[in-house]
């Protein structure tokens, strides 16, 4: 399994709103834990996209409207579709991992829909393979999720597999 370790600093929160100004990411093969690639770029934003910035998002990304170099957003999505195709990711064989995924994919999606990701491997318009909570369990020793795959049962499903992971960090320590 590769993780894309994705990383995106925006001008505002907002994903229907604003815009990328900076994406990173570090393609890794899972299992051998060796970095097959990585991409880093700035997004360059016209002046009146600057304008509707938000101070805090800025203040945090230390981003300034001065600082407008960058590909465009078309040429950076190529360049992620090329590097995709090149080293064979696509949602089979591939997740993303991010700090904060429901902020990061939307973003992401931005500049790629998610049928434009890989179009040589596009079978439905579906986002690469989510990290399967079952997957997950099954490495720590637990069972799979019960079923019916009710929201109670997802939830408590969850909080096992966040308490055996951490049970499991602590005694590293």
């Amino acid at each position: 399994m590769i993780g894309i370790f994705l990383d995106l600093e925006t001008y505002g929160l907002d994903c229907f709103k604003n815009r990328v100004l900076e994406i990173a990411y570090k393609i890794v093969d899972l299992e051998k834990k060796k970095t097959i690639s990585s991409y880093h770029s700035r997004v360059f934003q016209p002046k009146e996209v600057w304008d509707q910035s938000d101070p805090n998002s800025l203040k945090i990304n230390g981003l300034k409207d001065t600082e407008q170099a960058g590909l465009s957003e078309k040429a950076v999505k190529d360049a992620i579709i090329e590097q995709f195709v090149e080293k064979n990711i696509h949602r089979e064989n591939a997740i993303f991992i991010c700090q904060n995924p429901s902020f990061d994919r939307p973003f992401f999606a931005q500049l790629i829909a998610v049928h434009e990701v890989c179009p040589s491997r596009v079978l439905s318009p579906q986002p690469f393979l989510p990290l399967s909570k079952n997957k997950i369990a099954r490495s720590l020793g637990l069972a799979e999720e019960a079923f019916p795959h009710t929201a109670i049962n997802g939830a408590e499903h969850l909080w096992q597999c966040y308490e055996a992971l951490f049970e499991r960090k602590a005694k590293f320590f």
